[in-house]
């Protein structure tokens, strides 16, 4: 019944109780056959709702994990954007110093360099 197999699922649960409905389905079925043969007979059938409601639960777990491993990887984009950001602006500040210091120096071997072509 499931094709694909998805790395960050376990579909053991599933597939056991698909099986397990499945097993219920064709024992009612035996027990309705049973029930046409011998009308008078009496026979019981086996409510299927609970393990449909299992199943409904697993699958509903499933659809939960997939849309926030969805959301992690739709907010992947935005979080990269960010770090680039931040990053930049960690540059810019560990480096101000720096550059703080080499324009000083500049504007005085500019005004250095100035002072000794007017002489």
């Amino acid at each position: 019944m499931i094709q694909l197999e998805v790395s960050i699922l376990d579909f053991t649960d599933l597939k056991s109780h698909i099986r397990l409905l499945e097993e219920a389905y064709k024992n009612n079925l035996a027990s309705i056959d049973q029930k046409v043969k011998s009308p008078s007979g009496t026979v019981t059938l086996r409510s299927l709702s609970t393990d449909f409601k299992k199943a409904q639960n697993i699958i509903e777990n499933y659809r939960t994990s997939i849309e926030n491993n969805n959301a992690t990887a739709n907010n992947i984009k935005t979080e990269e954007a960010t770090l680039k950001s931040e990053i930049w602006r960690f540059i810019v500040e560990e480096l101000s110093t720096e550059l703080t210091a080499y324009q000083t120096k500049l504007s005085g071997l500019k005004s250095g360099k100035k002072a000794l072509k007017t002489k």
